[in-house]
């Protein structure tokens, strides 16, 4: 599964003029970017009524499980994006479709309903706990409450009618997502779904829970840290065990390209004084 990793892209840049540029990031590398990202804001960054919310919701009371909780959450926010709609937006990474394994997408039409809603990577990660939770029945309720929640990374948060079902692709999509899943689950740790409380969120907090994944997806985009690349075909042809040490030794790089920069997003509370100092040796200057 680490290896099929290497075909789906999830990131790229474009110029001024819409030119596609060299270098993209592959939906796992953003997905470990952001899931990252969600570890350093956990550690600087949340405070306790903030933590309080996410431990609730993943009904855990020591903040070690819920902070990787929230960071899986968070890195799993764009499966969505490995779907024929989403990866033929640049055909020029796209070697999912290039090399011919995964069938292009059906919806062709940029002016029918169903294209827009087979672009739509939010829709497509939404669809995938969908099928997740019909492949584990036991956790049902708790894996589409989680999934409504990514589905709204882009600040709506969707309804899915079961006529969508397939206009994310076929079987071989949904294996595919299914690698992305698992190699999240590797890196992160998958949540207890046994534990996930799936009463009705209060508005502030649903809104709050879909912003920290928001945010996290932001920060893991700065593309000036989280330099892009460009593949090779040795890396598509990876075998198991070395595309497994190349995603691993990428997420050891990642977390520290992210504290440095949600460290400079000026997000941080500010340090105070300990001690009683006047207005002089605050500002440096006499009123």
């Amino acid at each position: 599964m680490w290896n099929e990793t290497f075909k789906f892209w999830g990131k790229s840049d474009r110029d001024q003029n819409g030119h596609h540029l060299p270098g993209y990031h592959t939906v796992i590398n953003h997905a470990i970017d952001t899931g990252c990202v969600a570890l350093v804001m956990w550690d600087f960054i949340l405070n306790k009524n903030q933590k309080k919310i996410i431990r609730s919701i993943f009904k855990v009371r020591d903040n070690a499980h819920a902070r990787s909780s929230a960071a899986w959450l968070a890195a799993s926010h764009d499966i969505g994006k490995v779907c024929p709609g989403f990866e033929e937006k640049v055909p020029e990474i796209a070697f999912c479709l290039k090399t011919g394994e995964y069938p292009p997408n059906k919806y062709t039409d940029t002016s029918s309903a169903e294209n827009n809603i087979s672009t739509d990577h939010g829709m497509g990660t939404l669809d995938f706990f969908m099928y997740l939770a019909k492949k584990l029945p036991q956790y049902k309720r708790a894996i589409e409450y989680l999934g409504r929640i990514l589905g709204g990374h882009h600040g709506k948060f969707k309804k899915w009618p079961d006529s969508v079902r397939r206009l994310f692709g076929d079987d071989k999509w949904d294996e595919a997502r299914m690698y992305h899943y698992e190699v999240i689950n590797a890196l992160f740790g998958r949540p207890d779904f046994t534990k996930i409380n799936t009463k009705k969120l209060k508005p502030h907090e649903a809104c709050f829970i879909s912003g920290f994944v928001a945010l996290c997806d932001w920060i893991g985009s700065n593309n000036d840290e989280f330099a892009l690349f460009s593949s090779t075909d040795d890396e598509l042809s990876y075998s198991e065990t070395d595309a497994e040490k190349v995603v691993r030794n990428y997420f050891s790089c990642s977390i520290a390209v992210a504290s440095k920069v949600v460290k400079g997003t000026g997000l941080l509370p500010p340090k105070l004084p300990k001690k009683d100092k006047s207005f002089e040796d605050l500002f440096g200057w006499v009123p």
